[in-house]
């Protein structure tokens, strides 16, 4: 048996957090919400905020066995399904007074500008305006995710989970956390959750066979990235994964990762060192 940090094969990355992305309403007032400032316990940082954190947990396990070097065989058409709600949480949205929704509403617009310590600092001061909206909860939590606070990421999730069981927005970020917490066998549950309600989820798929993937069982994750791939032909970062899925089989499948990984960077996907490397080894 060959371990990947022998062979030196790229690692499958999961998604990154997944955000609800409010709409302003009516309810926000016309006055800015106030603008976070620095304190002892967490400080805005404009300079590294515009980038989400390594989080050291990710790394891979083991490969435990290898998968035969062939040509995967054609995935069957897809009939589309009608989609179910990605979340909840929007009632809970709609429920908060208009000071507390025009504060998270500046969390939100911080997140997807990817300053993700202020939005963190920004959706706790609406926590405290509204300490038991769901919404809030779940937001704190997930832009939590993106500054390296997994383990609080997780209890937040969970507390709204007790609430929310079948809430996809919270059980695709709480598979998230689990996994870069390496507990994979409640990734996988929750996974399989999510494809319960939303068996058509390219996400999910995936997020399933990036799980699969760092515990070695490759057979299995390539066959749910090839799925992923199918219910969503332009998914670039599922052809990335899939290519250093295929490096990662003994002994590697190059040709099918040198195609896979073409077609992620037709996509859009940025040129990856380790995989060109690998690629490009004797």
């Amino acid at each position: 048996m060959v371990s990947k940090k022998e062979t030196g094969a790229p690692e499958l990355k999961e998604t990154e957090s997944v955000l609800l992305e409010s709409q302003a309403t009516d309810q926000t007032s016309e006055s800015p919400a106030p603008a976070a400032t620095p304190n002892n316990e967490e400080k805005l940082a404009d300079k590294d905020a515009s980038q989400p954190l390594t989080d050291p947990t990710s790394d891979s396990a083991e490969v435990s066995k290898s998968v035969a070097e062939q040509t995967p065989a054609p995935l069957p058409p897809t009939t589309p399904a009608p989609k179910p709600e990605p979340t909840s949480l929007t009632e809970d949205l709609n429920a908060l007074s208009p000071q507390a929704r025009e504060i998270a509403d500046l969390g939100t617009k911080l997140y997807q500008d990817k300053r993700f310590f202020d939005a963190v600092i920004i959706f706790r001061r609406a926590l405290k305006v509204a300490p038991d909206n769901l919404f809030v909860i779940a937001h704190v939590a997930i832009a939590k995710i993106q500054v390296g606070k997994i383990t609080d990421a997780r209890v937040g999730l969970e507390k709204v989970l007790l609430k929310k069981p079948k809430d996809l927005l919270v059980l695709t970020n709480l598979a998230i956390v689990y996994s870069r917490l390496k507990a994979y066998d409640k990734a996988i549950a929750t996974l399989k959750q999510i494809l319960e309600i939303d068996p058509q989820s390219a996400i999910a798929h995936h997020d399933m066979g990036v799980v699969l993937g760092k515990t070695g069982e490759l057979k299995e994750s390539e066959q749910y990235l090839l799925r992923s791939i199918a219910l969503d032909p332009n998914y670039a970062k599922a052809h990335l994964n899939l290519a250093s899925m295929y490096l990662q089989q003994t002994p590697p499948a190059l040709d099918l990762a040198r195609a896979s990984y073409e077609k992620a960077k037709s996509l859009g996907c940025a040129a990856d060192s380790k995989i060109e490397s690998r690629l490009h080894s004797p």
